[in-house]
Order: structure tokens, then C-alpha cells, then sequence
């Protein structure tokens, strides 16, 4: 798998690294990291600005010191790693290393020096992963620590990134839904690791206060029953490459919302929902459900493009 890690330095960017670390124990991962600096220039001409210079030779180093505790730390399990410095606007140059490096991944952490990395997202995050064209992890840390110190990028730390997973996969039978959960089982997770495949059954009148109560009553005893026997069949799927795997249905006005609710519930590591989302001019876009959850879950999230890519290839071919 080729991933593109995007790091700054920061406590969510260095957990994110962490997460890297536990695929790549598991996985073949070769791995593209990418910083992008601040460019100096522009604010104005190099010439007139008399801190560019000491400026960039700190970042300079400062980058490099990021790089080689990066190759430390990666460089363990990981098949390759690269590293890479690019200097301008932080999104677009992402994007652009994520077309040119062909990644399948990127990974990159939310924000977080605060309690409101719980339900906000950074802007380069959020960006990222709205417009890239391939799936993205967006990192959040699993439990409060100091994840700027090297400290914390020990081997004992390590070892313990190593235990299973919690995930859940938010799963509406849909193309996007099925290609996520498809993308899901062809990764390694660890024998610990455990999935629940979580439905919704929602309503045609989600503005209604209780839409549910204007149709006819049989009609939501059959949605829960489709709802139910969709989840169990992949979940039968999901079990031969991921044993521990659990259904779980629920009743709800907005689907976005009662995937929060439940990761929130039972502790989950890790939320993966697909996006098939597209516009009528061909342009993509995070669905309601996909960037309610990227924004307001409380722990990572896991953007599966797989379908978008497969359609992509097949066009290119």
C-alpha cells in the first residue's frame, strides 16, 4: 500500500505516525512523508523581508530533525520510506503529492492541542480530505498524552500501539459502503482487532419530528428488517478476514449522527464510511453522513475512496 504521510510535527501528526506504525506491523507499507513549510515569500518579496532567511534555515533544520525521528520510527517495519519537503499552501500541496506519488492513502493527523479536538477539525484536515482523490485517515489520539515529546515514540510505546482496534463501519449497502468495507478487509489488522458494522435505518422525512410516525406502521418494521439482514450478510463476509466481527442496528433521523453516537458509546478506535458523493458536473464531495462524521467523531476516521478509485483505474485503462 502506497501512503502518503502529510506531518507538521505536531501531537496529532506524530499519533498519526503511530497509527502508520501499527498498519505497517501487519502490512507492506511504503510510505511517501511530506512537510510542507511556511513560504517566507508570500507575504511579500524575499528581499524585504529581513527575517527570511534565519527563518528558513531554522525550518530547515527543523524539518530535518522532524525527518530523521520520522525514519526512526518508520523505518522499523515499513517496506520504504521517503521523505519530502515542499514549501507554499499547505492543501495544495497535499493534493498534488498524493496525484504524483499515486497514493491509495493519506494519513494525517486532526487538529488537537485542545479539549475541542474532540468536535472540530483542522482546516488542512478537513480539506484534505474533502478533495483528495484517493482514501484518507484522519488521526486522532486514542488517550491525552505528550505526544510531542520523543518520549513517546519509545518501543514500549510502541508495543502498546500494537494492540487491536475497535472499529466500526458505518455501512448503508451502498456502492461506496460496500467498496469501504472491501477495502477494509484487505488490510491487516491484528488477531485483537474487532469490527462492528453498524446500520441505520432512517427515515424518507428526516425534518419531520418524527417521521417514522407518518407512514405506514408496517413500513418501519420492514426498513430495520432490510436494514438488519443487509449488515448481516456482509458482516458474515467481513468475518473471514476479521473474525470478531459484530452487527449492531439502530433507528435514527440522521445517519452521521448516530455513527458518533455509537463510536462514542463503545470506545471505538477507528471509523471507516465510504463516499460516493459527486455533484452533476463529475466533481466529488464528502457526503452529509461522511463529513458529519469526520467532523464530530471523537476518535480517528477512515475516508474510504476505494470505489472512486476503482471507477478511476477503469477509466484510465
Amino acid at each position: 500500500m502506497k501512503v502518503l504521510f502529510a506531518s507538521d510535527g505536531s501531537g496529532d501528526s506524530m499519533e498519526a505516525a503511530r497509527f502508520i506504525q501499527r498498519l505497517s506491523r501487519h502490512n507492506e507499507l511504503d510510505v511517501h512523508v511530506l512537510t510542507v513549510s511556511y513560504a517566507a515569500d508570500s507575504v511579500g518579496r524575499t528581499a524585504v523581508q529581513p527575517w527570511s532567511a534565519e527563518w528558513d534555515l531554522k525550518e530547515t533544520r527543523r524539518v530535518e530533525e522532524l525527518h530523521a525521528e520520522l525514519m526512526m520510527m518508520l523505518s522499523q517495519h515499513c517496506r520504504t520510506v521517503v521523505m519530502k519537503r515542499r514549501s507554499g499552501h499547505t492543501v495544495k500541496n497535499i493534493l498534488e503529492e498524493a496525484n504524483e506519488y499515486q497514493a491509495d492513502l493519506i494519513v494525517l493527523g486532526a487538529r488537537g492541542h485542545s479539549m475541542l479536538h474532540r468536535v472540530l477539525l483542522g482546516s488542512v484536515s478537513d480539506s484534505v480530505a474533502t478533495h483528495a482523490h484517493c482514501s484518507v485517515a484522519v488521526v486522532r489520539p486514542d488517550r491525552p498524552q505528550n505526544l510531542d515529546s520523543a518520549d513517546s515514540l519509545t518501543e514500549s510505546t510502541a508495543s502498546a500501539s500494537a494492540d487491536g482496534l475497535r472499529i466500526m463501519v458505518g455501512y448503508d449497502q451502498s456502492i461506496g459502503a460496500r467498496e469501504a468495507v472491501n477495502e477494509l478487509c484487505g488490510i491487516q489488522w491484528g488477531e485483537s482487532s474487532s469490527v462492528t458494522l453498524l446500520s441505520v435505518a432512517s427515515p424518507p422525512f428526516p425534518f419531520e419530528q418524527d417521521s417514522f410516525a407518518v407512514m405506514e406502521p408496517s413500513w418501519e418494521t420492514d426498513e430495520m428488517e432490510r436494514v438488519r439482514c443487509g449488515g448481516e450478510r456482509m458482516a458474515s463476509v467481513v468475518a473471514d478476514s476479521i473474525p470478531n466481527t459484530t452487527t449492531q442496528v439502530c433507528r435514527a433521523r440522521h445517519p452521521g449522527e448516530a455513527i458518533v453516537d455509537a463510536a462514542q458509546e463503545s470506545g471505538s478506535d477507528l471509523v471507516v464510511v465510504g463516499e460516493t458523493t459527486h455533484s452533476l458536473i463529475g466533481q466529488w464531495f464528502l457526503g452529509g453522513t461522511s463529513r458529519h462524521v469526520l467532523r464530530h467523531c471523537p476518535c480517528s476516521v477512515w475516508i474510504s475512496r476505494h470505489h472512486r478509485q476503482r471507477q478511476e483505474t477503469a477509466i484510465d485503462s
